[in-house]
């Protein structure tokens, strides 16, 4: 574990400061944390705080470091070096609880470790690698009280390892959103454990919410709501003593946020040059330029993960269904991978087409950094596969060629990762395959506008003339 953590804070941490200038929404995060720090305009450039379209808990984390060296590129990108390198150490934590092995705990953290998302969000100051971190640390905390339930039997009294997965799945909430499908994924898992144990009863579902509806309750909404809640304290006004439905109460103003947030993140209808559909994550067919700088010596950020590695993982994870289909045992590691990945990316492939079952409009703004909740349990698949293959020759050389093949793919595009300088040579090379950047014709551009008309909350559909589709038709990871 050591030497594959290390590998990772080297390759976070090496020129972390370069841009110096603000990547992708560093400037909408970093800002607002810096408010949360100083609160002052001539520091922090804002007059009040802003960013009300997430919740705090990633923002506050982030200006941690500003109390001491203010607002500074250092201060802004610290902690996203420090959190993705501490992820990687959790990662081979859960998967050496989960897969019982160094060989496949090794794996799986070194895939993270040298994946291109998890570096690149490990180097700028957004919220998503504090996501990915609070994620990892949830499924810690199951997967330890899923062996204490099925090892000592345990099942009643006080759970806390439950508990601190709950407590986390609140605190990835607290970071963003989309943390909601962590909780429901530890939450299914818990459940589904829980009722594998009382099988052999009449009627084991209903026993099962007898008996443990309490506890999960607790612990799945309960704590996750009572952590999602005290982030906001100081972040929303209000009267503490007085009922949620009176304006002007702490709970009113809270709730009021929920729903800026609800209609902000249901708005996100039109098109952005870094968007792309949920069907092509895996494939990483549109990479996100978060800066790009042409001259003599081209530099570029390029949020984007390994096309070769990420398919593979997702071969190996429906092998792992096939699996899972004919044993259905809670105690092997193959309910809590395709549990997780489930539960961190088909929604957002199934949100693509039927949006109506979200309760949202067609939101188009849509990001491949949303896949990385799910690529922990993708590394964890690869390392399962090869403690069986490793037993074998030929398993064996096939496991060290795509381990070599990762490390070396991560040399070969770790300047597009970085802003290293190319010539147009080197960089030409690296985007054979993903150059295909055609745009497409000028289109309206359509939103919805929130109005009151005597009371009543309604959206009324906008569309005003000729805005230019910016997101490319092609494979392409440039600007």
């Amino acid at each position: 574990m050591t030497a594959v953590t290390t590998v990772a804070g080297l390759v976070r941490g090496v020129r972390f400061l370069t841009p110096l200038g603000e990547l992708g929404d560093e400037q909408v995060y970093a800002s607002n944390a810096c408010w949360y720090a100083h609160s002052s305009k001539a520091i922090c450039g804002l007059a009040r705080e802003g960013n009300l379209e997430h919740p705090p808990l990633g923002k506050w984390i982030m200006s941690l470091p500003m109390h001491i060296w203010g607002y500074t590129p250092f201060s802004q990108r610290i902690l996203s070096v420090v959190f993705g390198t501490l992820t990687v150490a959790l990662l081979y934590l859960l998967a050496r609880l989960l897969l019982r092995s160094t060989l496949g705990a090794t794996i799986a953290a070194g895939g993270l470790a040298v994946d291109f998302m998890a570096i690149v969000h490990s180097r700028v100051a957004m919220l998503d690698i504090y996501l990915l971190f609070f994620v990892v640390l949830a499924f810690v905390f199951l997967v330890l009280d899923r062996n204490r339930l099925f090892e000592k039997g345990r099942s009643g009294g006080t759970r806390p390892w439950r508990l601190a997965a709950g407590a986390a799945a609140g605190a990835a909430i607290a970071t963003k959103w989309t943390g909601l499908l962590t909780l429901f994924a530890i939450a299914f898992l818990s459940f589904a454990w829980e009722d594998h144990r009382r099988r052999d009863r009449k009627k084991h579902l209903l026993v099962t919410l007898a008996e443990q509806g309490p506890s999960l309750f607790l612990t799945f909404v309960l704590v996750p709501m009572a952590v999602y809640a005290t982030t906001f304290v100081g972040h929303v006004r209000g009267a503490l003593v007085s009922w949620p439905w009176i304006e002007g109460s702490w709970l009113n103003a809270l709730w009021e946020r929920q729903a800026h947030i609800f209609s902000f993140h249901a708005q996100l209808i039109w098109e952005h040059q870094s968007a792309s559909p949920p069907w092509s994550w895996p494939l990483a067919k549109r990479g996100a330029p978060f800066i790009y700088t042409p001259g003599d010596s081209i530099r570029t950020v390029v949020d984007t993960g390994n096309p070769v590695i990420w398919t593979l993982s997702i071969v190996v994870l429906i092998y792992i269904a096939f699996r899972w289909a004919r044993r259905q045992d809670p105690r092997e590691p193959e309910g809590v991978l395709l549990g997780g990945f489930v539960w961190a990316y088909p929604p957002w492939l199934v949100y693509s087409l039927v949006p109506f079952l979200f309760f949202t409009w067609d939101r188009s703004a849509l990001f491949i950094w949303y896949l990385l909740p799910a690529l922990p349990f993708m590394y964890m698949a690869l390392g399962y596969v090869a403690m069986d293959l490793v037993r074998k020759k030929i398993g064996r050389v096939v496991v060290a060629g795509v381990a070599l093949f990762a490390v070396a793919s991560l040399a070969f595009y770790y300047p597009v990762l970085t802003y290293a300088p190319l010539s147009r040579g080197a960089l030409d090379a690296r985007m054979f395959a993903f150059d295909n950047c055609e745009r497409r014709d000028h289109a309206p551009f359509i939103y919805f506008k929130k109005s009151t008309v005597n009371g009543s909350t309604r959206f009324e559909k906008v569309e005003e003339p000729a805005a230019p589709h910016l997101t490319p038709l092609g494979w392409c990871w440039l600007p």
